[in-house]
């Protein structure tokens, strides 16, 4: 039977989509078993996560909770040495679930990217109390790509020596250490003050006080936010970007923090992006136990909160939260 080359085309192009839909299919089957699988039996997650990742080699969701597993174990280890060779698989599931998932709508599951946030959280505290600094250097540039999209160059706190060259900086850009009187124009109080209210609500029924906003952490927090936006990367830790398109380490979370806000002992930081309404960034931070622990620590009396949009930014929405006694 003869087929013109249009009609070829055409059963090209729906043989293409069948394939795709079949695809997508498959991954939602996956996802769903191995959700289940852990709700149930977490003790066999692993173990089915790890087979799937060899038939599914290019698929994210086996990496994403082969990831999640090894950071559940990681929490559980005390000994250095173990937790160290953990947060090495904690890493490269997570960067592999990263890789895969740019392909398709994996990305933007909201799952991963509550998850994201956990391993940022766990991996910069991890890195910067653990004792083997020059064993865990190259794993600490694995976690920065992670977190940076795996898209620029991420200089750690061993290059500190490395600045951004005058002539590679960016006007309305913010570098190195803040001075503490940069201010960032509030853009959404109302947001704002609704996070403030969830935050308190949760607190009552806690049995916990309630926490009050603080205007130099709030302005601590709109820096970040700010910053965040503006040189394109998402972290707790500070970056400058240059013109070379290349970030460069710039502050730490509290040493940042303390520029704007002297007052009482700093208890924790929250960050987020992509979404504007603050019951929605509540609801990812109260599903997340690191992000839900900083929200409601007991000692906390005082908290900032800091919402920025900037138009044609990656994630055009950013959010910091930070605690204080």
């Amino acid at each position: 039977m003869y087929l013109s080359s249009l009609k070829i085309k055409k059963l090209v192009s729906l043989l293409f989509l069948v394939l795709f839909s079949v695809g997508v299919n498959a991954q939602g089957l996956l996802y769903n078993k191995l959700q289940k699988l852990e709700k149930n039996h977490p003790e066999k997650v692993e173990n089915v996560a790890l087979r799937n990742s060899k038939i599914f080699k290019k698929n994210p969701v086996p990496y994403y909770f082969l990831s999640k597993d090894q950071l559940k174990k990681f929490k559980d280890e005390t000994e250095e040495e173990k937790q160290y060779k953990i947060m090495t698989k904690v890493i490269k599931y997570a960067r592999l679930a990263h890789k895969y998932g740019k392909k398709d709508d994996f990305d933007k599951n909201e799952d991963w990217l509550i998850y994201r946030e956990e391993v940022k959280h766990t991996g910069y505290f991890y890195f910067k109390e653990n004792s083997l600094e020059e064993k865990s250097y190259e794993l600490k540039k694995k976690f920065n790509l992670l977190m940076s999209n795996e898209e620029s160059e991420i200089l750690s706190d061993k290059d500190l020596d490395v600045k951004v060259p005058e002539d590679e900086k960016i006007n309305a850009y913010f570098y190195g250490l803040p001075t503490g009187n940069e201010f960032i124009k509030p853009q959404f109080l109302d947001e704002e003050q609704k996070m403030l209210n969830l935050i308190n609500e949760e607190r009552k029924i806690l049995g916990l006080s309630i926490v009050e906003i603080d205007s130099s952490l709030s302005n601590a927090c709109r820096y970040h936010a700010y910053d965040m936006a503006t040189q394109n990367y998402v972290d707790h830790m500070g970056y400058d970007r240059g013109k070379d398109d290349k970030l460069y380490f710039a502050n730490n979370t509290f040493e940042r923090i303390r520029q704007f806000y002297k007052a009482s002992q700093l208890t924790g930081e929250n960050i987020s992006w992509g979404q504007k309404e603050a019951k929605f960034v509540y609801k990812r931070w109260y599903n997340s136990p690191a992000h839900h622990k900083n929200l409601f620590k007991p000692q906390n009396n005082k908290v900032g909160i800091g919402l920025v949009y900037l138009p044609g930014s990656e994630f055009e929405y950013y959010w910091v939260f930070a605690g204080a006694e």
